[in-house]
């Protein structure tokens, strides 16, 4: 079951509630999201809210998705970044995924890590703690 989350205000927000939508707000929802509310597949917002959706996004929201097998897809850089910023990123994603790990999840976390460009071949991380 998609669960759809709709970014609108005013008569909008009875309209997208009608249409089945499982979560709608304004910028009360936008801050939810921007405190990691991500219990929703898709996201919609009404061309009133782009520019307050797109600011959060400029500020450096990071999108990611998680299938039901438990592995997350996220993009931290492009091709041409430096080598130290990709570093930087891959390392900040990695400790928001163990900072917001399932309260269930005990022992070891991260089993495999693979890198990949959009339609490229992957190549694994070591993903071992240090001895």
């Amino acid at each position: 079951m998609i669960r759809v989350a709709v970014l609108t205000q005013g008569e909008k927000q009875q309209e997208a509630k009608s249409a089945a939508a499982d979560f709608v707000g304004e910028k009360d929802l936008i801050e939810e999201i921007a405190g990691g509310f991500i219990d929703f597949d898709k996201l919609i917002a009404t061309p009133d809210m782009m520019p307050k959706a797109i600011g959060e996004f400029k500020a450096g929201k990071v999108e990611f998705q998680a299938d039901k097998t438990g592995i997350v897809y996220v993009l931290f850089g492009k091709s041409d970044f430096p080598a130290d910023d990709l570093l930087v990123n891959s390392v900040a994603v990695a400790n928001f995924v163990d900072a917001n790990k399932p309260t269930g999840a005990n022992g070891l976390y991260w089993k495999t890590a693979h890198v990949c460009t959009t339609m490229g071949p992957s190549f694994g991380l070591n993903v071992s703690p240090p001895p």
